[in-house]
């Protein structure tokens, strides 16, 4: 694995106490907590991965995700397999009301866009950080006018 597939995503200093008489507390410890970001290029790799992750000391797997390098393609495909979609759509109701369109008056993409992850400071850059992102590409609106 390329040391650039492999990013802290989250880094945290705690301090550990212990509490006594109710109220006074006593630091006990630290505890770290470092989170990576890890860039698997075979997925068939994973258990491999996970196996040695945690074999090398790692105490949780919190998050597994999957993302694709071919993302814009696929929601510019997503998008035309929509619009053909809705165009075909809106010629069957045309048809079942005996009327034939006119033409498409507008198209609203109703996309929308959250992002789960630790947060947007990644090494990992722009890049890591779209990997985290869903976005739903299939829904299109079309407004036709039949005559």
């Amino acid at each position: 694995m390329a040391a650039q597939d492999i990013a802290t995503d989250y880094f945290a200093i705690t301090t550990e106490y212990t509490y006594s008489g109710g109220t006074a507390r006593h630091i006990t410890g630290y505890r770290t907590t470092n989170a990576l970001s890890v860039s698997l290029h075979q997925v068939s790799k994973l258990s491999d991965v996970l196996t040695a992750a945690l074999e090398a000391g790692v105490t949780s797997v919190d998050d597994v995700s999957f993302s694709t390098s071919r993302l814009r393609e696929l929601r510019d495909q997503a998008r035309a397999m929509a619009v053909k979609a809705a165009l075909e759509k809106a010629q069957g109701m045309a048809s079942a009301a005996d009327l034939t369109l006119a033409g498409v008056q507008s198209i609203a993409d109703n996309s929308h866009w959250y992002y789960y992850g630790w947060g947007w400071s990644s090494r990992m850059g722009a890049a890591a950080n779209l990997a985290n992102m869903t976005q739903n590409v299939a829904q299109v609106d079309l407004i036709i006018g039949a005559r």
